[in-house]
């Protein structure tokens, strides 16, 4: 056997350990947090809820268990999913139209729940759970990619797991799809499989309105590959720029099912703005303003602020790319004069993992602080999200 074949060998022995590595986290994250939710969610529907007090003998069902998926904007994926588009507005949310939401996730469950015949809102459950572990999976490949070592890649994809609001990766949300294509775009992109890259990058795009921002990844990481003068003179090798120019095709997708609907294409923003009250301004005065209202408005931006710390360690690592895309979606979401859903943005970016991950490095104490205080916030949040309480969101 020659050098060559040893040195493919090799590598084909290294990449089946870190595949058999990303399999037992995630599996065991996954598991391990989602058990966990179960249990929080059953003793909240048992003992806090008004309507199955605990006192009374009255435990939780299997169906009220399931149905935890089933809270806030879940309904409008449903009627999505259900229904398709429309321009009707509830009568207690006047202005508010259902497309303000992407569409690859209801999309999705309608054609698994047509395809199988199952409810759409297990289908849609199916979906959240299986992007979920993918997300965990990739999360753990990603982080070895980069460098991590692989106890650190573990902390990561066990991070991902509990950080706060972790429970919508799981409900009939859009979160874990979206954050599952920012995590294909990296790896793929990483790894120079430019069109892989690209397809995950419209996942992204067309599942979030802020999945678009992974464009920010990609053209720092061109930018890294080809260098100034090649990132310049894109004609000589375009390749690094196929997933760029395919990120937008998940907003011109959403910009033409608003025009097809209603006749405004740019019906999303208008929703958010007339039916939510988002609207955008400099991310300082967006802060400062956040600070000046009540203590659920402090809650989530203060959360959000948190967990923006991770770009530290990024750029002490030196991971560029990384750092850059953690900033400019940090900017981003900060860019709303509404901080409700801070928390559950941020904890969309796959970036912030590998950060606190580095941030542990060589501190058993730092781990075991961030995980517990990880897994409490989440659960309290998750108490408040059954009992159907506007903090957990």
């Amino acid at each position: 056997m020659t050098s060559a074949d040893l040195t493919v060998a090799n590598s084909t022995s290294n990449e089946r350990a870190d595949a058999i590595g990303a399999l037992k986290a995630a599996a065991t994250a996954f598991l391990a947090s989602r058990l966990a939710l179960l249990l929080v969610g059953w003793l909240a529907l048992t003992l806090l809820d008004s309507e199955h007090p605990g006192l009374h003998g009255t435990s939780a069902t299997w169906k009220q268990l399931f149905n935890l998926v089933y809270r806030f904007d879940a309904g409008w994926y449903w009627l999505i999913a259900k229904l398709g588009y429309s321009t009707g507005s509830p009568a207690v949310q006047p202005h508010a139209i259902d497309l303000a939401f992407w569409p690859a996730f209801p999309y999705l469950a309608r054609f698994l729940a047509a395809a199988t015949g199952m409810p759409i809102l297990g289908a849609g459950g199916i979906i959240a759970n299986l992007a979920f572990f993918l997300c965990l999976y990739l999360l753990y490949r990603y982080c070895v990619l980069v460098g991590l070592e692989k106890n650190l890649a573990t902390l990561a994809v066990f991070l991902m797991a509990l950080v706060p609001e972790s429970f919508l990766f799981s409900a009939f949300y859009a979160d874990a799809l979206g954050t599952l294509g920012m995590l294909g775009a990296m790896i793929f992109a990483r790894r120079e499989r430019w069109w892989s890259a690209g397809l995950f990058a419209i996942l992204a795009s067309s599942s979030r309105p802020t999945g678009v921002a992974v464009i920010v990844f990609l053209v720092a990481h061109a930018y890294q590959t080809l260098g100034w003068r090649g990132f310049l003179q894109p004609w000589r090798d375009a390749r690094p720029f196929v997933p760029v120019v395919l990120v937008p095709a998940g907003y011109f997708l959403m910009l033409w099912i608003s025009f097809r609907v209603s006749g405004d294409a740019f019906a999303e923003v208008h929703t958010r703005s007339a039916g939510w009250y988002v609207n955008f301004a400099p991310p300082l005065r967006s802060l400062v303003n956040d600070f000046r209202h009540g203590a659920d408005l402090k809650f989530w931006t203060l959360g959000a602020l948190g967990l923006a710390t991770s770009i530290v360690p990024l750029l002490r690592a030196k991971l560029m790319p990384d750092a850059i895309f953690a900033i400019g979606y940090f900017v981003l979401i900060f860019s709303q004069n509404n901080p409700a859903g801070l928390i559950h943005y941020s904890a969309g970016l796959p970036v912030i993992y590998v950060g606190f991950a580095l941030m542990c490095k060589g501190s058993d104490s730092k781990r075991y602080a961030l995980l517990g205080t990880f897994a409490t916030v989440n659960a309290v949040l998750f108490t408040a999200w059954a009992l159907v309480s506007p903090i957990s969101i």
